[in-house]
């Protein structure tokens, strides 16, 4: 008798494993639904879009596993081990194509586009730099804008099996650019300047990154430098940070290969198949010394990037440009979250006579306004001093989702919600604090709209302020905060309520 049950066990146990893993899907699909999401910034709610074309060009499978990996709750919770495990099972890497002489590349910026979404791409694009322009930095300074391209595109002979890059994704940048030119936003397309370093035989790329290498972060300086030049007077009122360079031979990857994004265990068995020696430059100043603070002088311009920042642009370019430049790197957020930074973070220095905003191509067909923690990204309108004179403090804060530590607030869930109660009507509020812990992408969303997010931040050594224009005055708003990490606080947060200009009263003593 005990030989059958053990039997019958041995035979059940088969069943029930595969049940499991046929319950996977089906919770990854049912449990996001009813809004129980994994946690992480890299959970991606967008539906599936599989066309009959996919089925003959061999997309079909991609898009389908890619979809699960979004969503799925097997890859959020096991982390590096589920890449380890589809490795072993299939010799496939998640997310990757292996190229000619074992380069990596990201599949999304080698796949087609589709031609609706490629013109829908630019035209959003094209309308969220123009407001950022227009709403966000001062009108005498001067926005310039600079596109990074894809590898696969500087590439193509190892990136495409057969050497030529799909036709969409091939005109998409420059179609870009084209709109950004027509709408009068100076913008500089580097494509053809790595091209030349390529056809040269010299790679401004990682072959295991999908970052430009220090060599290709110096060319790059200097193309920008000589058109910045062309396009305008730079001013000189600061001098040059000191500048040195030393170089290192590192067994390994640079600290943003595609190893590690794709959170591959450290000394694994995939990792040491790809990995290979990097020569990595540590390059004074420090990125933290050409982040603009009240403790230092303010350089002639600024730019703002994403983690391409990391292997020397700025520093090179502010030798190459012989003047003193500021620069806000966002590794991790993206070249949005460095603009957005930028305007959340006080008064916009008027010694900024230009904005560099530096974005990767990907970002453009991702699409910027696309970079939220899961809605729509729209960046914060800074109030001008005249409009923030007669600003009242809230008169009372209530929370949901946050709970008191000290003067600081512990982000309980995932969405939590702020209600302010102002005396009076209010025609925009500010929010401010200091977001600490291990948040990445978080958004505050505020009435009217319930779809679109301003942008946390986390280590910020100073206070941020987001500032809010409401469509209707109202004396009760109601602001939602959507924040994916655990353990993240909100130290000295404060509200204050922009009067409705009918109920402003001018013997009341205006808001220190």
């Amino acid at each position: 008798m005990t030989t059958r049950k053990t039997l019958k066990k041995a035979q059940a146990f088969p069943l029930l494993v595969l049940t499991a893993l046929a319950l996977i899907p089906v919770l990854d699909l049912v449990l996001p639904a009813v809004g129980i999401e994994p946690s992480g910034r890299r959970f991606s709610p967008s539906a599936l879009e599989v066309r009959l074309p996919d089925l003959v060009n061999g997309r079909f499978g991609e898009k389908v596993e890619s979809f699960f990996q979004d969503r799925s709750f097997i890859v959020h919770g096991s982390g590096a081990r589920y890449n380890e495990w589809v490795y072993r099972l299939t010799g496939r890497l998640p997310g990757l194509r292996v190229g000619g002489g074992n380069w990596l590349f990201l599949r999304s910026h080698l796949d087609e586009l589709e031609r609706e979404s490629a013109a829908t791409r630019v035209a959003e694009n094209t309308e969220f730099i123009k407001w950022a322009d227009e709403k966000c930095l001062l009108p005498e300074q001067q926005l310039f804008v600079v596109f990074i391209p894809d590898r696969g595109r500087l590439y193509p002979d190892i990136a495409f099996s057969d050497g030529v890059p799909p036709e969409n994704r091939r005109l998409f940048l420059s179609e870009a650019t084209d709109a950004l030119k027509e709408e009068g936003i100076a913008v500089l397309d580097l494509t053809e300047t790595f091209r030349k370093e390529v056809e040269a035989g010299r790679d401004p790329f990682f072959d295991v990154d999908h970052h430009w290498n220090y060599h290709g972060s110096k060319v790059a300086a200097d193309a920008v430098s000589e058109w910045l030049f062309s396009q305008t007077k730079i001013p000189d009122h600061s001098p040059l940070r000191k500048f040195s360079v030393s170089t290192a031979v590192v067994d390994g990857s640079p600290n943003r290969s595609l190893v590690t994004l794709m959170k591959w265990r450290k000394k694994s068995q995939m990792e040491q198949r790809f990995l290979r020696k990097q020569e990595i430059l540590s390059i004074r100043p420090t990125l933290a010394e050409m982040t603009p603070d009240d403790a230092n002088p303010t350089g002639s311009g600024i730019t703002l990037e994403s983690s391409f920042g990391l292997f020397g642009f700025p520093q090179f370019l502010e030798q190459s440009l012989g003047a003193r430049i500021d620069s806000i790197v966002e590794p991790g957020n993206g070249s949005v979250y460095s603009m957005a930074r930028y305007v959340s973070g006080g008064d916009l220095s008027e010694q900024h006579s230009f904005v560099l905003w530096v974005i990767p191509e990907y970002h453009l067909i991702e699409g910027l306004k696309n970079q939220g923690a899961g809605r729509l990204v729209k960046f914060p309108e800074p109030f001008t001093a005249d409009e923030f004179e007669f600003a009242k403090r809230a008169q009372d804060i209530r929370v949901d989702g946050l709970s008191a530590s000290g003067r600081d607030w512990e982000v309980e869930k995932r969405k939590s919600r702020v209600h302010l109660k102002f005396d009076q009507p209010v025609s925009g509020i500010q929010l401010s604090f200091r977001c600490v812990g291990g948040v990445k992408r978080g958004q505050i969303f505020c009435p009217p709209s319930a779809e679109e997010g301003l942008l946390v931040f986390a280590g910020t050594p100073e206070i941020m302020s987001y500032d809010f224009r409401l469509d209707q005055a109202a004396r009760e708003v109601e602001v939602e905060l959507l924040i994916n990490e655990s353990g993240v606080s909100l130290r000295r947060l404060r509200a204050y309520g922009i009067p409705a200009a009918s109920s402003i009263s001018f013997e009341e003593e205006p808001a220190t």
